[in-house]
């Protein structure tokens, strides 16, 4: 059986960091509505930074099935909210200037311990703070804060991690279609009848286009020019400025620019009113792009060159020589983006 490109993933439950998101979240709705003025702002602040980080742990697990980059950006945003809701904790405490318990405290100490012990459960935890002062209620949320940024800072490394090595669904989906794609059907040939070669893919095509000349716009639109119901000359024709970035501009990567030129042919918006059809087309590029982006981290010309700091080019063509093929990753560039298009748009 072919691996599946959904990773599995376990009950976000089961997750230490999800564990103590809960006990953060069931604490401050009790400290919250207890020992804040109910006209307070920051009850709805406190309580909303939470809950963010405990549901941005369990959508960015749930994510994590198709996404691994979703999955990282939601752990990082839940990481964000608790250290937002810890800035709220030693504020109580400043302004009431009530003691913040030092790192090396017996107080401290205490907690460390009971966190580890066994049998020792969230509600036991909650069921300790209703016998305690704010002052102390505080300090516990801040302990726990502390041990959930540190637990969230391992789950993220683990991730990246987990990234690295294994890739995410969109590189999966593309090893695996590249994979089908090498395999030959096992049906005999007739001897009498040659076959006839098959026809090169789009991504293919692209490449071959952009390494006879074309620049990376005209390479993709002309791989698509049948479907858009144009010839390769018209094709070129009409991406013909958008090469380097815009005439050597280096802004928008031309391959990205041909990924829309094709989709505004294939399903683009032509009744200039209808906000429904341009909203529709606008999400379709964006998926294209996005998908772009996430592959070779840019959709910036000058970015995926390593051309830092240059603004922009003279308005003048470089020779295709040699030379210039090896040191461009352009022929790379188009042919991801055909495959782009052909997955979003075709299949």
């Amino acid at each position: 059986m072919s691996k599946s490109l959904v990773t599995p993933r376990g009950d976000y439950k089961n997750l230490l960091t999800y564990q103590k998101a809960e006990l953060i979240y069931d604490l401050t709705f009790y400290f919250c509505h207890h020992f804040l003025n109910l006209k307070d702002r920051t009850i709805d602040q406190m309580i909303q930074a939470a809950r963010s980080g405990k549901q941005n742990i369990a959508e960015g697990s749930a994510s994590g099935l198709a996404s691994k980059e979703t999955e990282l950006k939601l752990t990082c945003v839940a990481k964000a909210s608790f250290l937002e809701l810890l800035t709220d904790y030693e504020d109580f405490l400043r302004v009431r200037n009530m003691k913040q318990w030092d790192t090396d405290s017996q107080e401290v100490k205490f907690m460390k311990e009971k966190t580890v012990e066994k049998g020792i459960t969230n509600q036991w935890f909650l069921e300790l703070a209703k016998t305690r002062s704010a002052e102390t209620i505080a300090n516990m949320a801040i302990c726990f804060l502390h041990q959930e940024d540190y637990l969230l800072q391992k789950q993220l490394e683990y991730l990246e991690k987990n990234f690295l090595t294994h890739g995410g669904f969109r590189e999966n989906m593309r090893a695996a279609r590249l994979k089908e794609k090498k395999k030959t059907p096992s049906t005999p040939s007739t001897p009498s009848t040659p076959s006839a070669p098959s026809a090169p893919s789009k991504s293919e095509k692209a490449k071959e286009l952009f390494h006879q000349g074309a620049n990376c716009a005209q390479a993709v639109l002309g791989a698509f020019a049948q479907e858009c119901g144009l010839t390769e000359e018209e094709a070129f024709k009409i991406a013909s400025g958008f090469g380097g970035g815009i005439s050597r501009m280096r802004e928008v990567c031309g391959a990205v620019s041909g990924m829309v030129l094709v989709a505004n042919f294939i399903c683009g918006q032509s009744d200039i009113t209808d906000k429904t059809a341009k909203d529709a087309h606008y999400a379709k590029v964006r998926e294209m792009t996005d998908a772009f982006q996430e592959e070779v981290g840019s959709v910036v010309c000058r970015e995926l060159l390593g051309l830092k700091g240059k603004q922009s080019d003279e308005p003048v063509s470089e020779a295709r020589t040699e030379q210039y093929y090896k040191k461009r990753p352009c022929a790379e560039l188009v042919a991801l983006a055909a495959e782009i298009v052909e997955r979003t748009l075709f299949f």
